[in-house]
């Protein structure tokens, strides 16, 4: 299958193209008007659907100041809040779409389970982008330490419209329906 080209001013060294392909078509076939980018990073979701979707309303969540203030993320994103994704998400409204990528890995299992099942209340779809399996990853960022592995039996319990494993089996794209489909 052919996905739409990331431009390059987009496209940064952080982000998988071949992953971000499957994204990119995704988020044009669903077509949100709302979005969350959970784990907001250097703004590539944000800028990403700023290209694709221009008129969607974007707000970032990212835990890291530094990265809000280096990246320029209140340029990026109609709105940006610095919270830790394990604390605001029963804070967060409903949305069309949820976006988690390269960031669920950074928490527990165990609370990566509780975020993915209150975010699948809130949200019509959620896409997460993340290594397959655990991968250690340390830093000197501890936000960017990797502390689980998911797998594709870790969304047994969630309604699973899109799977695939991408880089030899190392990164996965996972789209699934949440129940708030208002």
């Amino acid at each position: 299958m052919s996905y739409p080209t990331i431009p390059g001013h987009i496209q940064t060294w952080k982000h998988n193209p071949v992953v971000n392909g499957l994204t990119a078509q995704t988020i044009i076939d669903l077509a949100p008007k709302t979005v969350f980018d959970f784990g907001a990073g250097d703004g590539f979701y944000g800028k990403l659907i700023k290209h694709l979707l221009p008129e969607t309303h974007i707000t970032g969540v990212e835990i890291n100041q530094q990265y809000i203030d280096d990246w320029q993320l209140d340029t990026i994103y109609a709105q940006i809040i610095c919270a830790d994704i394990r604390l605001c998400m029963a804070d967060i409204p409903p949305a069309d779409l949820a976006i988690f990528g390269d960031v669920l890995e950074h928490i527990e299992y165990s609370e990566f389970m509780e975020v993915l099942t209150l975010a699948s209340t809130k949200f019509k779809h959620i896409i997460i982008n993340s290594p397959v399996g655990f991968q250690s990853q340390e830093h000197p960022v501890q936000s960017e330490i990797h502390r689980c592995g998911i797998t594709r039996a870790s969304f047994e319990n969630f309604k699973v419209i899109g799977y695939e494993e991408f880089c030899g089996g190392a990164m996965f794209f996972c789209l699934i329906s949440g129940t708030n489909q208002d």
